[in-house]
């Protein structure tokens, strides 16, 4: 089973999570903030507080969401080969079109 090992909570009420399988993902928590006591991470401040225990990511007042409903409803963030970035802040498959279109013109 994968367990969480890192979350940055986002601005949007996403949650950036790595796992112990080494892969990054993307988790959308607002359908959530519409149900029970998850109504209270409609307030940004406390979305942000959002933190790793017990293998899964929490919240102030005893609330989380169980590692497996992370993983399963999230999306990952792995890159493929044309998406490593430059160097200089671009991905690659981004700067070759930007390269492409110059020539084009």
């Amino acid at each position: 089973m994968e367990s969480v090992i890192k979350v940055v909570p986002q601005d949007d009420f996403h949650l950036l999570i790595t796992f112990n399988t080494g892969e990054t993902r993307l988790f959308d928590a607002r359908p959530y903030l519409e149900k029970g006591v998850f109504k209270r991470l409609k307030n940004l401040e406390l979305f942000k507080q959002a933190y790793v225990a017990f293998d899964t990511v929490c919240w102030p007042d005893n609330l989380d969401i169980a590692p497996e409903t992370l993983y399963d409803r999230s999306h990952s963030l792995q890159r493929t080969e044309s998406q490593v970035d430059d160097g200089q802040g671009i991905p690659q498959d981004e700067a070759r079109s930007r390269i492409v279109g110059r020539i084009a013109q």
